[in-house]
Parts: structure tokens; C-alpha cells; sequence
């Protein structure tokens, strides 16, 4: 019992702390480190920035609603851009072989866009005919 009565009454009291004393401070003298002027540091970035592959503009594309809604999700999921999911998807199947594979199949791809873009313009074609004519 007489612990828990010496802790109760060590929270009544007020603790008394000792005054820091800083050695360091006193004996070693902080300066800053020497800076580069704006012009040196824009030259040192832009030999940083040189060691990396160029990038090209954001180019728009257009893919089917559930094939996008997929590769979305992957991307959050894994915290990538479809940019660079695109650039490592190219890279395997390059390295593997494959790219002629996928070609064909993107080439197949394509033959429906088409398609689907041709009906698409000659339905909006036919809407606005009969939209003059009535």
C-alpha cells in the first residue's frame, strides 16, 4: 500500500526539473552550409535531369469503356500511371518476343474501332438529315 500512497502523493507535488545545460552549444559554433547561387543549382539539375530518357507530350487515347475501367483500377490499385503501365507492358512483350502478337491483336483492335467510328458517323449523319427535314 505504501507505493501507490508515494505515487499519489508524487502527482499532487510539482515536479521540479534541473535548468538544461547545453555543452555543445557553447563550444561548437553552427554555420550554415555554403550555398550555390540559383544559376549553379539550375545547371546541376538540368545535368541531373539529362541522365534520364527524354519523355514525350501526353497524347490522348481512346479505349473501350471496359477495358479502360480495368486498367484504371489496376493503376490505383498498384499507385502507376497508365503511362507507365503502357510503357512496362510494351517493354515485356518486346523482351519476350511477343510484340508481333500483340501487334496483330492491336490490329485487330483497330479494324473494329473503325468499324464502330464508320457506324457512329453515319448514324450522327442520318440523325441530322432527318432533323433538317422534318
Amino acid at each position: 500500500m505504501s507505493l501507490i500512497n508515494d505515487i499519489k502523493n508524487r502527482q499532487s507535488q510539482p515536479t521540479v526539473i534541473d535548468p538544461r545545460v547545453d555543452i555543445l552549444a557553447e563550444t561548437v559554433q553552427i554555420t550554415d552550409p555554403p550555398t550555390n547561387s540559383p544559376a549553379t543549382q539550375l545547371d546541376e539539375l538540368r545535368g541531373l535531369l539529362a541522365g534520364y530518357p527524354e519523355i514525350a507530350k501526353q497524347q490522348p487515347i481512346r479505349l473501350q469503356v471496359a477495358i479502360k475501367e480495368k486498367i484504371d483500377a489496376l493503376c490505383q490499385q498498384e499507385s502507376i500511371t497508365v503511362e507507365t503501365l503502357l510503357e512496362a507492358l510494351f517493354a515485356i512483350a518486346q523482351a519476350q518476343g511477343t510484340l508481333p502478337e500483340v501487334v496483330s491483336r492491336a490490329q485487330q483492335q483497330l479494324r473494329v474501332r473503325k468499324e464502330m467510328g464508320n457506324l457512329k458517323s453515319r448514324i450522327t449523319q442520318l440523325g441530322n438529315l432527318l432533323k433538317h427535314h422534318q
